[in-house]
């Protein structure tokens, strides 16, 4: 599993994203972290253009079940899913209700994606409980890790993983609990 490295802006650096905050990165995570399943469809490359395929030949009614297919599959919460493999993670298992995400900085994103990438922007994702965390693939709740969202040049957040739509730091990976 390569390694994705986060090179830190001069002015970027870890302090917590504010809810003003209006970038299509912030919004993408807060959607998610707030259940709103229809801005996470609206911000998203491949879901748009899953929509846009099926309004090519189908009706809107066709077009409404197919957006009610892609918002089942990205609210559903499985704990059999909730683990980061590989291939990535689903995003509504990285970014789950209660996360404290902080800024780390942007970088210029990848250039294998299916769009020009505008920028990536960095969050680092601390889960409030082992509960509630992440888990790796052996099953160990992470405290923390660094995942990137990359952003096209129309404002849209792209799919970067086999699973899931963000660039994993995998370096970045941490355990570090609080003693109870």
């Amino acid at each position: 599993m390569p390694s994705t490295r986060v090179e830190q802006e001069a002015s970027g650096g870890g302090g917590d994203v504010e809810h003003g905050d209006e970038s299509i990165a912030w919004q993408y995570v807060l959607a998610y972290q707030e259940g709103n399943w229809s801005r996470v469809v609206e911000l998203t490359v491949w879901m748009n253009d899953r929509l846009a395929f099926v309004a090519q030949s189908g009706t809107p009614a066709d077009v409404d079940a197919a957006r009610d297919g892609i918002i089942e599959q990205i609210s559903t919460h499985a704990m059999s899913e909730n683990y980061l493999r590989d291939e990535g993670v689903d995003d509504q298992y990285l970014f789950t209700p209660g996360t404290r995400l902080e800024y780390i900085g942007e970088d210029g994103g990848s250039d294998t994606l299916e769009a020009p990438i505008a920028r990536r922007t960095w969050f680092r994702v601390i889960y409030p409980t082992r509960e509630k965390a992440l888990l790796d693939k052996e099953g160990i709740p992470i405290r923390s890790v660094n995942a990137g969202v990359n952003v096209s040049s129309d404002g849209r957040v792209l799919k970067a993983g086999v699973v899931g739509n963000m660039n994993i730091d995998w370096d970045s990976i941490r355990y570090d609990w609080p003693s109870q």
